[in-house]
């Protein structure tokens, strides 16, 4: 399908940037969404915020922040 999410991929900087990934959608329920794909593995920083936001856009993670526009990938 095209289905798609953004990720936060840090550079040999240090700086994130944002990487579209194609992904398939698995079990659905009313609050979460299983995402299947070999490009995501836990720990990676899912960005949920992504209505202004193109692929390669630089992002700010703020690990300390309670209310992010970004997931920890499980």
């Amino acid at each position: 399908g095209n289905d798609a999410i953004y990720i936060a991929e840090k550079d040999e900087n240090g700086v994130y940037h944002a990487k579209l990934v194609t992904v398939e959608i698995g079990l659905e329920t009313d609050y979460e969404i299983e995402i299947i794909s070999d490009k995501i593995s836990a720990g990676m920083y899912v960005l949920t915020n992504t209505t202004m936001l193109s692929d390669g856009d630089v992002v700010v993670i703020n690990e300390n922040e309670e209310e992010s526009d970004v997931e920890v990938a499980e």
